[in-house]
């Protein structure tokens, strides 16, 4: 699909219905990467598979070839190992499949072109907390034939005894796939970043020749050429329907966003002044689609790729786009998603046979919201996952004209909690800005219901959905009401509101939190004011220890999960501290003030906590290391206040496996004891 964004380095979505596009690089919520070079040499050659695996598998992706033939389904079993297999379209027959051993970790699949597959591979390593996704690509026609490393630093090293695949050159630097080049039948392009000599960022490694390249890479032999350097620091590429790379999004050493184009075959200029985010770039047209922010809310323009004149092609007041539905003849968008509440797709073009198959999708199933996935090369074949709040969904193949429509697959959640309604929420705050969110009610509740508020991660480039959450259906499951608040710095309202976050972690940003859940409570007089948590994940767990302080008399408890609660080791610790951006984004985001910083940490003033508190936390977290959760807990037990500490060995900033159900059941257990649940 033309138009689409890559970020770099890219650990690509874990679940079908998070967005195509990636988020900042810094969202604390983000898995950590390693700067390191692996040792290794666990080989990724698949096995034959006709069938996706033993027992119930998670379905991560559902994709249409470019000539429409044929798709693929992407799973993974409960037992961690990736399998694909296959099919025809029009009969559903399996041609071909493969599944992959364990120790190999798949984190996108692509059509190289109608025979083949390209596919972004990890590994499980021992320098980081279980998978690691260090830029290998790996190919793979569809009869298993020509299995191939085609980049990254494994790709000329020895591999399993035994194995077929062929070595090349290798490369130690992070690829992730841009894209088929539509007038080649073997060549992908690749976007490259080299990794750093010395394991830490600096300006001058950012800056050096050769550490931002898009390649075009044989998908067949792994051969390689250069088609163009990045313009600096770059965040992604987009590239336009002919497979020319177009505009690149880069960061300034002062951490301002920048964005240069370029002709086919030509050098990088700067636009200077830049009206917004670059999300699609269409030749066609010569423009390049920007998410800008106006006077009366965030809109899509189209930018003159010649001289930057801009126009308006759409806006709400109320949010910016979330996600497009991109012609991929012409590159340019068919229709824009907005999220201000629930999910709402609005045609550009209605004529179009993209626009056609959204506005099919939303007739054949009421309640879910469809998003593509991809389409065909000529834009009349869709994959289409459905998602709702109660569901995580299913995919199906749409086709536009005659309309035809099929489900291939459906998307398990392991837990299969009950099916409990999320609707939206709107507060106007005391300072007159307007926070949105979601309230997810117990199916059958009865009054009074104890209330928990689980603030998300990030904070900043990211923000809830109304989208299934496993995690909120558990606690609902539990008889919990479940508050997520949007507060100001999410992702989603335009740049203004999300600004609006920045060096306001501690106050204002809790203030949203609090504010919001005061109203949801006055709006709702069977939900119980006595017993009120809170929980949350990364930021959200900083989120969950700092609203206490600033609302003793609200909240019964707190639990912080992977959290950040003493800001200054988070300036000096983990892995954002280990590149220059990464400690830029920490000196928009915080400040410099250490007296400031001291002020917003929950471990400086364990004091101001008064209620119990659940820590659960990684010991080999490189995000938010676990010494945030040892010294707080430490802190707290010297105060004579109450702090549970559970460390999941082996783990880093996501649980995984075992250490995820325990804490699930932990969390339960706590809420369960702290707001008079029964399990």
């Amino acid at each position: 699909m033309r138009g689409r964004t890559v970020a770099l380095p890219s650990l690509p979505p874990a679940h079908p219905q998070r967005r195509l596009g990636l988020g900042p690089l810094f969202s604390l919520i983000l898995g950590s990467w390693w700067f390191g070079c692996a040792t290794s040499s666990t080989g990724v050659e698949p096995t034959e598979s006709g069938t996706l695996t033993a027992g119930p598998a998670e379905v991560r992706d559902v994709k249409v070839a470019p000539d429409g033939v044929h798709f693929f389904l992407w799973a993974r079993s409960p037992t961690g190992e990736d399998a694909l297999v296959v099919k025809r379209v029009r009969d559903r027959a399996v041609v071909g499949g493969f599944r992959f051993p364990p120790e190999t970790k798949v984190y996108r699949v692509e059509w190289a072109n109608e025979q083949r597959l390209v596919m972004e591979v990890g590994q499980d390593a021992i320098e980081v907390d279980g998978p690691a996704f260090y830029g290998d690509i790996y190919a793979i026609d569809l009869d298993r034939s020509n299995p191939r490393l085609i980049f990254g630093f494994r790709a000329g090293k020895a591999f399993t005894t035994g194995t077929s695949i062929v070595p090349t050159e290798p490369i130690e630097a992070w690829g992730s796939i841009l894209g088929p080049i539509p007038d080649s039948d073997d060549e992908i392009l690749i976007a490259s970043q080299r990794w750093p000599t010395t394991g830490v960022s600096s300006l001058a490694s950012e800056n050096e020749p050769g550490m931002f390249e898009v390649y075009a890479v044989s998908t067949s032999t792994g051969k390689r050429r250069r088609v163009v350097s990045g313009p600096g620091a770059v965040i992604r590429y987009l590239v336009d329907e002919r497979g020319e790379v177009r505009v690149a999004h880069t960061l300034s050493a002062e951490q301002r966003e920048q964005v240069h184009v370029r002709d086919p075959g030509g050098p990088w200029r700067l636009l200077p002044e830049f009206p917004g985010r670059p999300v699609g770039v269409s030749h066609q047209h010569g423009v390049a689609y920007v998410i800008g922010d106006e006077a009366s809310g965030p809109g899509l323009h189209a930018v003159q790729l010649g001289g930057g004149e801009r126009r308006l092609l759409h806006r709400r007041p109320d949010a910016e786009p979330s996600d497009f539905a991109w012609d991929p003849v012409t590159g340019a968008p068919v229709a824009a998603e907005y999220e201000p509440a629930l999910p709402l797709w609005a045609l550009l073009d209605p004529a179009s046979a993209g626009a056609k198959i959204l506005a099919q999708a939303g007739a054949l199933r009421p309640g879910f919201h469809p998003r593509f996935v991809n389409l065909s090369r000529d834009g009349r074949l869709a994959s289409v996952h459905f998602s709702s709040d109660t569901s995580p969904g299913f995919f199906m193949l749409i086709e536009a004209d005659p309309p035809w429509a099929v489900q291939v697959a459906r998307v398990l959640d392991p837990f299969e909690p009950a099916p409990h309604r999320t609707g939206p929420v709107e507060v106007k705050v005391s300072d007159g800005l307007v926070v949105r969110g979601y309230l997810t009610v117990p199916d059958r509740a009865k009054a009074p219901v104890p209330l928990v508020v689980v603030p998300h991660g990030g904070p900043h480039g990211v923000r809830d959905h109304w989208a299934y959450d496993p995690f909120v259906q558990t606690l609902a499951d539990q008889g919990l009401a479940v508050l997520r608040v949007n507060f100001r710095g999410s992702a989603g309202y335009g740049r203004a509101f999300e600004e609006a976050g920045r060096r306001h972690w501690g106050d204002r940003v809790q203030d949203d939190v609090i504010e919001v859940t005061r109203a949801v409570l006055q709006q709702n007089p069977g939900f119980d004011r006595k017993r009120i948590g809170i929980v949350g994940h990364s930021f959200g767990g900083y989120s969950a220890l700092q609203s206490v302080r600033r609302a003793p008399d609200l909240f019964r408890c707190a639990i912080g999960i992977s959290g950040v609660y003493e800001l200054q080791l988070l300036r000096q610790e983990g892995d954002v501290v280990l590149t220059r951006r990464g400690r830029r984004f920490l000196d928009r985001s915080l400040g410099l003030d250490p007296a400031g910083l001291t002020q917003a940490s929950p471990s400086a003033h364990p004091e101001e906590i008064p209620v119990p508190v659940l820590l659960v936390h990684g010991d080999r977290d490189r995000r938010a290391p676990v010494e945030h959760a040892t010294r707080l807990c430490e802190a707290m037990t010297r105060a004579g206040r109450r702090c549970d500490l559970w460390i999941a060995e082996g783990q880093g900033h996501t649980l995984t496996g075992a250490s995820l159900v325990e804490s699930h059941l932990r969390v339960s257990t706590f809420l369960a004891n702290q707001l008079g649940l029964s399990l």
